[in-house]
């Protein structure tokens, strides 16, 4: 990722630590020997509008189609790997994109949303025990 990248990365990490959700980097996750991994791996998915979320990747720029096709295929690779996840286009996206059903688009990190305890047997089946939380107001 280039310096502006790595801050929005680092910005996202403060999130998600200043909100108590335990999550492993993508150096993390390398120096385990994962290759090709998303930005941030929740240890604990949230929900997000009633979707699972267990990993995100940020990415500081303005998603238009033709660059949101080139992206499809990495994030089509951590959903096999890890699960259904987030993208957050800080800088906004396109309104017609083609939805994908386990690839959440955002442009923020949401305000609301739910902290899940997941078992294997739950994890296997897409099903969690979620608790609503609240974030607060900042962005």
């Amino acid at each position: 990722a280039n310096a502006m990248g790595r801050e929005y990365e680092h910005m996202l990490l403060r999130k998600l630590t200043a909100r108590g959700i335990p999550c492993t980097t993508e150096e993390q996750l390398q120096r385990l020997g994962a290759a090709k991994t998303p930005d941030i791996y929740l240890e604990a998915p949230i929900a997000v509008g009633g979707r699972l979320v267990y990993w995100i990747d940020s990415k500081a720029t303005f998603a238009d189609r033709q660059l949101y096709n080139e992206n499809l295929p990495q994030f089509r690779g951590y959903v096999n790997r890890f699960g259904p996840g987030m993208v957050i286009y800080w800088f906004g996206f396109a309104d017609a994109l083609p939805s994908e059903r386990d690839v959440l688009l955002v442009d923020r990190f949401p305000t609301n949303f739910e902290t899940c305890i997941t078992t294997f047997a739950a994890a296997s089946a897409q099903a969690a025990s979620c608790t609503f939380s609240s974030s607060p107001g900042t962005q």
